[in-house]
């Protein structure tokens, strides 16, 4: 897995790419922790795979995000990543583009 960050005018912008799973989780929250404050777009474009435990992290930094007056989107998830946030109950609760 790899975590790429980037400022942006708009807020920050993580980019993912490999496999996420629990081994990843720790990486993933310190960013997530750093940048919740200001809007958050998290590239999937380049993410094959991701267990329940991103997708929790992503959830939970969704909320941390709007308690701040921030937002957190994904955009250009792959077809398995939307199938996982999907049978997990989770599509509607993320905002996708």
């Amino acid at each position: 897995m790899a975590i790429l960050c980037k400022k942006t005018k708009k807020g920050i912008s993580l980019a993912l790419k490999g496999d996420l799973g629990f081994e990843e989780a720790n990486s993933l929250l310190a960013y997530l922790k750093d940048h919740v404050d200001r809007p958050l777009t998290v590239d999937m474009s380049e993410t094959e795979s991701v267990d329940t435990s991103i997708i929790q992290l992503i959830l939970a930094a969704k909320e941390a995000a709007r308690k701040r007056g921030a937002a957190l989107r994904l955009i250009n998830p792959h077809e398995l990543v939307m199938r996982v946030l999907f049978q997990a109950g989770f599509g509607a609760e993320i905002s996708i583009n």
